[in-house]
């Protein structure tokens, strides 16, 4: 890039910025993700996502997922009553991990039991990503979703 470029590019966003701002909550979600960046992690892929039928006509209801990450897969159930959302979830193979729910309102933690599985209860809506640790440190992430 030349200086004329990069001053083309400050007077575009200048102009974009008075007439278009970002809403704030974009803003935040944004700050709030590369806060939470992990580069050791890996980003889990979603393997298998289902909805019940009646989530469209009805709202909330519950949405089951799957991802992988390496040799771990992790099921997880999200149920939305309202504005209270709670997360269901099981390792495979069991094993210990820690788990945390990322949120822009702040992050919860907990710790798979003795047959891999972990809850969240109460967790708003909005962007959240699950995030997996074992002693040796982060074994995967979620990709963001909107609960």
């Amino acid at each position: 890039m030349t200086d004329s470029d990069d001053s083309l590019l400050r007077r575009l966003g200048a102009m974009l910025d008075g007439a278009d701002p970002p809403p704030d909550q974009v803003v935040e979600a944004a700050l709030a993700a590369f806060d939470w960046r992990d580069p050791d992690a890996e980003l889990a892929r979603l393997v298998d996502s289902t909805a019940p039928a009646t989530a469209a006509v009805r709202g909330g209801g519950s949405l089951l997922r799957t991802y992988r990450m390496g040799e771990v897969d992790i099921d997880i159930e999200v149920t939305v009553d309202g504005p209270h959302v709670t997360v269901l979830g099981q390792v495979a193979p069991v094993r210990r991990l820690d788990v945390r729910a990322e949120q822009l309102g702040g992050v919860r933690e907990t710790t798979t039991d003795a047959w891999g599985r972990f809850a969240f209860d109460g967790l708003g809506t909005g962007p959240t990503r699950l995030a997996f640790h074992d002693e040796t440190g982060p074994i995967g992430v979620t990709p963001w979703i909107v609960l």
